[in-house]
């Protein structure tokens, strides 16, 4: 794809992850790669990439071969006003936005084909995951995708909508639950005497290993607990402290609330098209 035309609206943590991956994939070349922001400070990333920038969505919309919106659901509906009469039938729409549904970009935009994406933050470091629904695109367009998304990490395509709501719940937003986990776990080291460093690294080693280890030996996560967990020991005990209070019911409440929340979404998509 490297003599295609790429924009970014939207310069964000999310774009930046983006881009960097498609450079080092070297899946796009940089001149051929524009970021329009609002705010100048989000410039100065790219810049040192030799990327060029814009304040202007209506210039970062127009002529390319590619478009990412990477900003905000809360922003949609101001950014469609601005780029409404931009002729964009040739061009490819990406969308990272959470609750703002396909159908809403092709009848906003006036094209007849995108690609609804939900990554996650991992892509930052090359180790995110993607779960994307086309719509109208053809065999070699499906590949691009995976090009572009195989560049910030692993790619789930789903021929069902509705998918993409369930993994801003899952993968999506995934990682706050385990950044919390995480912080809990150290400020737990902490409290019983353990210095914050040794603490972080404990915990981020476990997790780390935890997670390698999960993966490789392909076992029900229910099993790989039961392995551990000596009658009477300590993790006996601690489990027993977290069912207890509710561990698992907390876990699926807030996942839940994740998923409805991103169904709520789609009320400030439907603002779009007043």
């Amino acid at each position: 794809m490297n003599n295609k035309l790429i924009s970014f609206i939207g310069g964000g943590k999310m774009a930046q992850a983006i881009v960097s991956g498609l450079l080092k994939n070297k899946v796009f070349l940089p001149e051929n790669i524009l970021i329009s922001d609002p705010n100048n400070y989000q410039h100065d990333y790219f810049h040192s990439l030799n990327i060029k920038t814009t304040n202007c969505n209506v210039e970062a919309t127009t002529g390319r071969d590619v478009i990412i919106f990477a900003i905000k659901p809360q922003v949609f509906p101001a950014v469609i006003k601005q780029i409404k009469q931009v002729p964009l039938k040739n061009t490819l729409v990406y969308s990272i936005l959470a609750g703002i549904e396909a159908q809403s970009l092709l009848n906003n935009l006036d094209i007849d084909r995108c690609i609804r994406v939900m990554p996650n933050t991992p892509c930052v470091i090359g180790q995110g995951v993607s779960v994307w629904y086309p719509v109208n695109c053809d065999q070699q367009q499906l590949d691009n995708t995976r090009d572009i998304l195989t560049a910030i990490g692993s790619e789930i395509q789903v021929d069902d909508e509705s998918y993409i709501d369930m993994a801003t719940a899952l993968s999506g937003t995934g990682p706050a639950y385990l950044f919390l986990l995480a912080e809990s776990m150290i400020d737990a080291g902490v409290h019983m005497g353990l210095s914050r460093e040794k603490a972080r690294i404990m915990v981020e080693d476990t997790l780390q290993g935890s997670i390698s280890y999960l993966r490789k030996v392909d076992k029900h996560t229910a099993l790989l607990r039961n392995e551990i967990t000596s009658p009477g020991g300590t993790t006996a005990a601690a489990l027993y402290s977290f069912e207890k209070n509710g561990f698992r019911s907390n876990v699926y409440d807030a996942i839940l609330a994740a998923y409805k929340r991103s169904i709520e979404l789609k009320d400030i998509d439907s603002k779009s098209d007043k």
